[in-house]
């Protein structure tokens, strides 16, 4: 079983996704899983920062121009992806102990509610499931430009997570 301390520390989790238009007007994308990427960094031992980063199994954003509230992002994860650059380590994050991937495959987001915040900046409210564990996270989100990466970033939940693109 992951102590939640664990649990709340692997959650430090960095969303970057690539290719998404800020500037669309009614649209709906799907997420190409080849080049996105989910990085994340923990402290490990109060001490040092672990880096990795996970695959992205699918996912689907669309924005609905005339109510931005139900416009909706959803995230599939590929848990057994996980990648620190250290084979051991990686393979005692797919154990039990920590993703259990043998369970639990898939991380999943999916938005509740996305709200503008002011000029620029969007809170993205949602539902991140990891280990069977559903718990709520805020996004807060930041539009640079009409093409690029969106990056959101979270330390612990509930938590709110800072993105840009």
């Amino acid at each position: 079983m992951i102590a939640t301390a664990s649990l709340r520390t692997l959650l430090g989790v960095s969303l970057t996704v690539a290719g998404l238009s800020s500037s669309a007007l009614a649209s709906a994308w799907e997420l190409d899983p080849t080049p996105t990427l989910i990085a994340f960094s923990v402290r490990n031992l109060s001490v040092a920062h672990v880096d990795g980063t996970f695959r992205l199994a699918s996912g689907h954003v669309a924005v609905d121009d005339a109510d931005v509230s139900r416009s909706t992002i959803e995230a599939m994860i590929d848990a057994a992806s996980v990648d620190t650059g250290e084979p051991k380590r990686d393979a005692h994050l797919r154990s039990a102990d920590f993703l259990d991937v043998a369970r639990y495959s898939t991380i999943a987001f999916r938005s509740t509610r996305i709200e503008q915040a002011d000029a620029g900046h969007w809170k993205v409210t949602g539902n991140l499931t990891l280990r069977g564990t559903t718990r709520p996270v805020l996004l807060a989100s930041r539009a640079q430009g009409s093409r690029g990466p969106a990056r959101a970033r979270m330390s612990r939940p509930p938590s709110t997570v800072e993105t840009s693109g």
